[in-house]
């Protein structure tokens, strides 16, 4: 690249230069006269002066040619570093370690080969059609009954007369109290039972669940009630053999 010369180094060197030479022909003529004793056209402090100035001068060209070198240098420099933006190399250095920021797109050819490490055992493949029953299974519930009414079981001649009245009320008598089942309100269950029986049933100690459970027995709900939240009984009705039918009197009772 050709530069322009900013540097007026060339003019200032001929200058001095030139200085520099007549001053050499003035001291060399001095010499050749001669000392002053012997004729010297040139005084002595001239002379000196002229030696002086000559020193300065040398020095000066000195320091100019050490700028001068500088100078190239930096101007080879500038010239390098614009050669090398122009004409970047044809290929890219290559690093052997990754950047620390990864790239913002990921592979575009990904491995052919997955890894080596296998997934989780797949679940077992799933049956071409689900298995139909005609009714849902029950699952092993504990059956959790609620409190007994102990009253219910004192024979009727030891009952407090209190007690005795209020079971009257509930058309029980001393043959249908000591006779589980014989009183025929107790094939109701609490929904069924007017207000009057429900107050005379809590005053002997029941309530909705304690009734149904062990006073019906569950007898007059449906078979499928007997699986509602806070009955869930009908396991245990199917482990002693009742069914749907059973249940619902289109067959015998079964033996137990």
């Amino acid at each position: 690249m050709n530069r322009p010369n900013n540097h007026p180094y060339s003019f200032r060197v001929a200058k001095l230069f030139a200085t520099y030479l007549v001053l050499f022909a003035v001291t060399d003529v001095s010499c050749l006269a001669g000392s002053p004793a012997e004729g010297n056209l040139l005084p002595e402090s001239m002379t000196n002066d002229k030696i002086h100035q000559q020193h300065n001068i040398v020095r000066e060209l000195a320091e100019n040619k050490q700028e001068n070198n500088n100078d190239k240098q930096i101007d080879k420099e500038e010239d390098d570093e614009e050669q090398a933006t122009a004409n970047p190399t044809p290929k890219p250095t290559v690093s052997l370690s990754p950047s620390a920021t990864p790239s913002s797109a990921p592979t575009a050819n990904p491995s052919a080969s997955p890894s080596s490490a296998p997934s989780a055992e797949p679940s077992p493949s799933p049956s071409s059609s689900p298995t139909l029953s005609s009714a849902p299974s029950s699952a092993p519930i504990p059956y959790s009954r609620p409190p007994r009414v102990d009253i219910r079981y004192v024979p009727w001649i030891d009952l407090p007369a209190d007690i005795a009245t209020t079971a009257t009320l509930l058309n029980y008598t001393y043959e249908t109290w000591n006779d589980y089942g014989a009183n025929s309100i107790e094939n109701l269950n609490w929904d069924r039972l007017s207000r009057n029986e429900k107050m005379y049933a809590a005053i002997l100690g029941y309530q909705r669940e304690s009734w149904d459970c062990w006073q019906n027995h569950y007898q007059s709900l449906r078979w499928i009630d007997l699986d509602n939240e806070g009955i869930q009984s009908k396991q245990w009705w199917e482990a002693l053999g009742w069914d749907i039918s059973s249940w619902n009197k289109y067959d015998d009772p079964p033996a137990s």
